[in-house]
């Protein structure tokens, strides 16, 4: 299977030398500093999960989240606390999930989630919750992410086009700030996708409970 590489970090492969394939699959899945799965972690996990998709028809989703301003994070703060950011990041994700769902980091700055068998409605709570705790984490340099998810099969039947598929809806919320995570000088907040305002006590109603039962 073939990559796009706006959105998949496959220069390191395509970079390799010939008589690397062995080593490369040998390569263990793991991200070195954040201790989540890497790339190939991740698409073995949604090739997995598009085989018992198809066994059991039951959907799943995935979520797609962009660090903003990791340059700037960089070249303010240092390379340090940039690899810091990823950390405070990583730790919120795993936080939030459960312990199947699978989330990597396959981008310097990108992070994916699965939920296997759950759909639009679950992956929009869970999307919710990682901005909520991410929106009350006060550490400097404070941190946003641009968020979207894609649903299989209805966005997409291969791991390219449902990635291509969260990719382009993580791209709009780019586009509109009110659907990124801000920081309010007094009250952190979160806006949805229905520009609805979720105070912290509102989102924290919304138990990752209500997702496995969504799922059951």
């Amino acid at each position: 299977m073939k990559f796009k590489l706006n959105g998949w970090q496959l220069k390191k492969v395509e970079e390799a030398p010939r008589g690397c394939e062995v080593e490369l699959r040998q390569m263990p899945a793991i991200d070195g500093l954040t201790g989540l799965a890497n790339y190939q972690g991740l698409s073995e996990t949604v090739e997995s999960e598009i085989k018992r998709s198809k066994r059991s028809g039951r959907d799943f989703a995935v979520l797609v989240f962009d660090l903003n301003g990791m340059k700037q994070i960089n070249g303010r703060h240092g390379l340090l606390a940039g690899d810091r950011a990823l950390c405070r990041l990583a730790h919120i994700f795993r936080f939030s999930c459960r312990l199947i769902d699978t989330v990597a980091r396959y981008g310097d700055d990108k992070f994916a989630v699965v939920l296997p068998e759950s759909g639009a409605e679950a992956a929009d709570i869970v999307e919710r919750r990682i901005c909520e705790r991410l929106s009350i984490d006060r550490e400097q340099p404070l941190l946003s992410v641009s968020v979207g998810f894609a649903v299989y099969p209805e966005d997409g039947k291969t791991l390219d086009t449902l990635f291509e598929a969260a990719i382009c809806a993580t791209d709009k919320m780019k586009e509109r700030a009110e659907d990124t995570v801000t920081h309010s000088r007094s009250l952190p907040f979160a806006i949805s996708k229905q520009k609805r305002v979720l105070a912290p006590t509102e989102v924290d109603s919304l138990t990752y409970a209500k997702v496995e039962r969504m799922t059951e």
